[in-house]
């Protein structure tokens, strides 16, 4: 049904850039809504997909982060931040 070449999954950041590192033009996944319309619209042929929904760093939604993510803030400010594993159910509490 779709076009998938093979499948990983990464249990931490580095683990995750090392997969996508060895596996040119692999995708990072987490709930795969976007991807799984391209693979189902065959827009995307041969995919290697590294799941990354069991990474705890990359869980949940924060509202007070403090450190320089954004180099137009100072490193004390704070600001959100939601990981790409935060779910729309997440968001919307």
């Amino acid at each position: 049904m779709y076009d998938i070449k093979e499948t990983f999954r990464a249990n931490s950041v580095p683990e995750a850039l090392e997969l996508l590192r060895a596996h040119p033009g692999a995708i990072p996944v987490c709930g795969g809504t976007d991807v799984m319309i391209h693979l189902k619209e065959r827009k995307l042929r041969q995919a290697a997909l590294v799941g990354i929904m069991d990474i705890a760093s990359l869980q949940g939604i924060y509202a007070n982060c403090k450190g320089k993510l954004d180099t137009r803030k100072k490193a004390d400010e704070s600001y959100p931040r939601a990981g790409a594993g935060a779910g729309l159910r997440e968001v919307h509490e």
